[in-house]
């Protein structure tokens, strides 16, 4: 096994002989450098670098085991090889591992050298180094392909002047032919003797600079009622001059118009500020509420009455949502808080509530069930405790006036009335009457009577109902069926209707007669009548 091993190692010595260092690394770059390890064959090797700074007399590990050597700071004569072998026991054995020939390092860096001079204040860029300060300066510079130059800078800098002054100005004030209203700075660049800039730099500051941004501070707009009013100068002033002549930072005010104020500060520059005031009068006149027209609908109303400007606006919901009107329809009954805002966002409020509308009742004295004598009539009289639109009773037919609240019944057969009462918003009530009609059609015919001319039962007739109308072709006769009477009017009302005895004024003599007849009623309806009468002398 020994020999086999030995056998194998230096066949991998043989195989690897093309793959080394060249004599020479050429180094170009100021700093840190990664020596790279020449195998290509593509296997996994354990290293061992080496590096010898006696030309190659004696070798010292650098402690690095990967295939990339960092070298820190690059130096000329230096010999870097490395030991490597498939295992790390092989790399310990030096008759089985494998060793690289030796390169030496070449660092090649181009150097330049430069005196420049340079006024105070100036830059002098180096590549991308900014050099300001006096001294040697030295700039590593990278060229396009990857090599570094060194440029050694000698800086001397030039005296230059710059001095500051600070001016104070009112606003509106000149000064080197300007008109300042506000804090700034002037830049005045010459030439000096040595060629550097001569620069003079004025801070202007104005007092009261700020003049545009100083307001009075106090309200625009006042609700009248509110509490005290106040006008206050914005900060410190030396002095306070309003248009009223008072002289205090705060003033109070109660009326509208445009306040001036004259400031002086404490350098006695002077500004002069306005504002101008409004007092608004709002009043709520009244708030009525309506109650639904109908019990149980939602058509309540509220009525705002406002005044104090054009453009109100109204809420019945404590500000919540607002409106440009000031009547509300279409409410349920409840309570809610009314606020009347104006354009200047001046308030007023109160509470109001919609009441439930009572129920509709109508009343009457009647009982709901009467009755009565066909042809008759009844009245029918209801009371309603609402204002009532419209009146409707059914079956109109039977009815004298069907739009009233008192009105004549007078059914032929038993009928249920219906009476409709209409409210304004279109609600109704009813109620409903059960009138019975008797068909009796009641009449009494005399049995006998006396035609003496004693003012006594002298005339005979047919006493009928108070819906008779008339007495149709009334006949008398004898017994032996001889006609005595005819009527000769097609129909007489039954008082007119009746016989006085005689046959065409000749009087008959005492006996039995017959008669026959009809009576028509208001209905329309006839009723055929006949029967035996008595005539007594």
């Amino acid at each position: 096994m020994y020999r086999l091993y030995l056998s194998f190692c230096c066949c991998l010595s043989l195989a690897l002989g093309a793959q080394d260092f060249a004599p020479t690394t050429v180094v170009c770059q100021d700093g840190p450098y990664l020596l790279q390890s020449p195998l290509t064959d593509g296997q996994t090797y354990h290293y061992q670098w080496e590096r010898s700074f006696d030309g190659g007399s004696s070798w010292t590990a650098t402690g690095s085991d990967a295939p990339e050597l960092p070298v820190n700071s690059p130096t000329a004569g230096i010999r870097y090889r490395f030991h490597y072998a498939t295992t790390t026991s092989c790399l310990m054995d030096p008759a089985c591992r494998q060793t690289t020939g030796v390169t030496e390092l070449l660092v090649q860096i181009p150097t330049f050298n430069q005196g420049r001079t340079l006024c105070a204040g100036d830059t002098l860029f180096v590549g991308s180094a900014a050099l300001t300060t006096a001294g040697n300066h030295r700039t590593v510079i990278q060229t396009e392909s990857g090599c570094d130059s060194i440029v050694n800078t000698f800086l001397q800098i030039l005296s230059a002047h710059d001095e500051l002054f600070f001016v104070d100005l009112c606003p509106g004030e000149d000064f080197l032919g300007r008109t300042f209203n506000r804090d700034t700075t002037i830049i005045e660049v010459n030439t000096a003797a040595n060629g550097c800039d001569s620069i003079n730099r004025y801070e202007i500051n104005v007092s009261l600079d700020d003049a545009a941004n100083l307001n009075i501070d106090g309200p625009t707009t006042v609700c009248i009622g509110e509490e005290e009013v106040y006008l206050t100068a914005p900060g410190q002033f030396r002095s306070y001059a309003w248009s009223t002549g008072q002289t205090a930072p705060s003033i109070e005010v109660m009326a509208s118009g445009i306040y001036e104020l004259t400031l002086t500060n404490f350098t006695g520059c002077e500004i002069v500020l306005s504002h101008e005031l409004v007092f608004v009068a709002l009043e709520l006149t009244s708030v009525t509420p309506t109650s639904p027209a109908c019990p149980g609908t939602e058509t309540g109303q509220i009525n705002i009455l406002a005044s104090g400007d054009n453009d109100l606006l109204y809420s019945i919901d404590g500000g919540e949502s607002f409106r440009g009107e000031p009547d509300f329809t279409d409410l349920p009954p409840g309570s809610y808080e009314v606020v009347v805002e104006s354009v200047d966002g001046c308030t007023l409020s109160t509470n109001t509530e919609i009441l439930p509308t009572n129920p509709l009742q109508l009343r009457t004295d009647l009982p709901e069930t009467q009755t009565i004598e066909r042809g008759d009539s009844l009245q029918l009289a209801i009371v309603a405790d609402f204002a009532v639109e419209e009146w409707r009773w059914s079956p109109a037919q039977w009815i004298s006036q069907p739009d009233s609240a008192t009105t004549l019944a007078f059914p032929l057969v038993d009928t249920e009335f219906r009476v409709e009462a209409i409210a304004a918003g279109g609600c109704s009530v009813q109620d409903t009457f059960l009138v019975t009609v008797m068909d009796s059609r009641r009449f009494y015919a005399p049995t006998a009577f006396s035609p003496n001319g004693d003012d006594r039962n002298d005339r005979w007739r047919l006493f009928t109902g108070p819906r008779a109308e008339a007495i149709i072709g009334l006949q008398i006769a004898d017994r032996w069926g001889g006609v005595r009477y005819v009527q000769q009017e097609p129909a007489l009302p039954p008082e007119e209707a009746g016989w006085d005895g005689t046959d065409n004024g000749t009087p008959m003599p005492p006996g039995t007669y017959l008669y026959s007849a009809a009576i028509q009623y208001a209905d329309g309806s006839s009723l055929p009548v006949k029967g035996q009468i008595t005539l007594m002398r």
